[in-house]
């Protein structure tokens, strides 16, 4: 199986309504964002729905820590909002479709060094000079890691739930384009499912800074069903991955949405 990008538009953004092919258009017509707009419209994601269980397990016993001893007090604000064209999610899914698997940290850290340097720690570069006129060489490096560090955490989180759902002969699928830009993480048929950890900061319900699935999809013809579904952490060890109860509990409810049919 693979889902390319036209079949995302054809199953998303071809009946989103005019939010969803506004957000598009603007983000295909944004000055500097030629090549991330040639990039995603061109990927395909195979290797990712070829992974297994036993995969995800696998890189969760091989990585390093991904955070080291950095805290979230070594965190600096100008780098924990900062974007660029290329997104580390596309940084990150390049890296499995390239490699044929799912990268460790240390993978992953040396992927975005070197072969991805140009997508985001090039760009970045100019912020990093400026904050090395506030903060010592050290904080603004632990503070970039710290960053890094995050996202990979929460990348391996949304693919250990994917490969999981997928192994309950759920066919959930995937692609940059409704992640990144739609705000959807996964999507099977005419059910749109958005995941979140209960955080008041980023999202609470409906509230949060990042705009939800629903607002892009609100005037969708045929109308979308949207699943936003609360999940919980693992506990100690494992804090980066959904429960294993809040897996089930979505499970069970992708099931009775999908034999309710709306």
């Amino acid at each position: 199986m693979a889902v390319t990008f036209e079949n995302c538009k054809n199953d998303l953004l071809d009946r989103a309504g005019s939010p969803a092919l506004k957000a598009y258009q603007e983000w295909q017509n944004r000055p500097g964002y030629e090549k991330v707009v040639e990039f995603v419209e061109g990927f395909n994601h195979k290797v990712l729905f070829e992974l297994k269980p036993c995969d995800v397990l696998y890189v969760m016993e091989n990585t390093e820590h991904a955070l080291g001893d950095i805290r979230k007090e070594n965190q600096i604000k100008e780098i924990e909002n900062f974007t660029c064209p290329f997104a580390l999610q596309h940084i990150f899914h390049r890296y499995i479709e390239n490699a044929g698997r799912i990268p460790t940290w240390q993978q992953f850290s040396r992927w975005i060094q070197k072969q991805a340097y140009p997508h985001w720690l090039e760009e970045i570069q100019p912020l990093k000079e400026r904050l090395l006129q506030q903060y010592s060489k050290k904080r603004v490096s632990d503070a970039i890691q710290w960053r890094l560090g995050k996202f990979y955490y929460s990348a391996l989180r949304e693919l250990d739930l994917l490969v999981w759902l997928r192994a309950q002969s759920l066919d959930v699928k995937y692609h940059l384009l409704s992640d990144v830009l739609l705000r959807v993480d996964f999507w099977i048929d005419d059910l749109l499912i958005c995941i979140y950890f209960p955080n008041k900061r980023y999202r609470d319900g409906q509230k949060g800074r990042k705009p939800p699935a629903e607002y892009f999809f609100n005037q969708a013809r045929p109308p979308f069903r949207i699943l936003d579904f609360p999940v919980e952490r693992q506990g100690f060890g494992r804090l980066w991955l959904v429960s294993d109860q809040s897996k089930q509990a979505l499970a069970e409810r992708i099931k009775t949405e999908i034999n309710s049919g709306g």
